[in-house]
């Protein structure tokens, strides 16, 4: 359950990450290419942050379901 709210984080990110970067391009057409190349660095960065906090949730629920399992062997 974890891992899919980390996983949901960091799709969150990349949705608003993508959404202001179309807003900014289209308010500002002569600088699209820049804020698109931007937003690709942005987006790098979330998926970046968000690694860790990801694997330390695999790592919980994978904890979880082997107690789990160790409680219904008793």
């Amino acid at each position: 359950m974890r891992f899919a709210i980390e996983l949901m984080h960091i799709a969150l990110g990349i949705a608003t990450a993508i959404v202001m970067a179309s807003m900014a391009a289209w308010a500002v057409p002569l600088a699209r290419a820049d804020i698109w190349n931007t937003d690709y660095v942005v987006i790098a960065f979330v998926i970046g942050m968000g690694y860790l906090p990801l694997r330390q949730a695999w790592a919980a629920d994978r904890a979880a379901e082997a107690a789990e399992a160790r409680g219904r062997e008793a």
